[in-house]
Formats: structure tokens, C-alpha cells, sequence
């Protein structure tokens, strides 16, 4: 009986280790389908997926939500006039807000 007990013990840590490691798969394929390959940057399936939760976060908090969207016209020249050192395909927009812009 101990020696059966022991056996499933021993399977239950594998499969536990399993699970994790397909966890952690999982969530880097999901990462990997909610940015650009390229940039790093957010696309559009993760503008859609963070606008739907902060929708839903609005409604269940019943306070306001504000979206704001930039077109920049004539990007690609703004890149040319600042040089070289700013023609990574995310400039001038930073990977991550500044904590001055994050939410209370």
C-alpha cells in the first residue's frame, strides 16, 4: 500500500510538472499572438482583447472610459528628418506607458 501510494505521489509531481510547463507554453503562444513579431508592439488583436476588459471593468466599477487614437500622417517622414538612431519600426512610441499614465 505504501509502495502504491508512493508510485502515485511520484505521478501526480510529474503530471503537476507537466501542467506548469504546458501553462507556461501556453501563455507565451498567447503573448506571441497578441504582439508584432517584429516590434514587440501590441496589435490588434490585444488593442480589442485590453478595450473589451477595460469596457467591462468600466461597467462593473460604473465609471467613465476614455479612448484616445493618434494618426500620425506622414510617419515614415518623421522618421527620415530624426535620423537613423530613431528608425526602429516603434519609434517614437515607447513599449510601455509611463507610470505618470497609468490609472490610480
Amino acid at each position: 500500500m505504501a509502495n502504491h501510494n508512493q508510485t502515485l505521489n511520484e505521478q501526480l509531481k510529474k503530471s503537476t510538472s507537466e501542467i506548469d510547463t504546458l501553462r507556461t507554453s501556453l501563455e507565451s503562444v498567447r503573448m506571441e499572438s497578441l504582439t508584432d513579431s517584429l516590434t514587440g508592439l501590441a496589435n490588434r488583436r490585444m488593442f480589442d482583447e485590453t478595450l473589451r476588459m477595460r469596457i467591462e471593468e468600466a461597467k462593473a466599477q460604473r465609471t467613465e472610459l476614455s479612448l484616445l487614437l493618434c494618426d500620425i500622417d506622414y510617419f515614415q517622414a518623421l522618421q527620415r528628418h530624426l535620423g537613423p538612431s530613431h528608425r526602429r519600426p516603434d519609434f517614437p512610441f515607447p513599449r510601455q506607458r509611463p507610470s505618470s499614465a497609468r490609472a490610480p
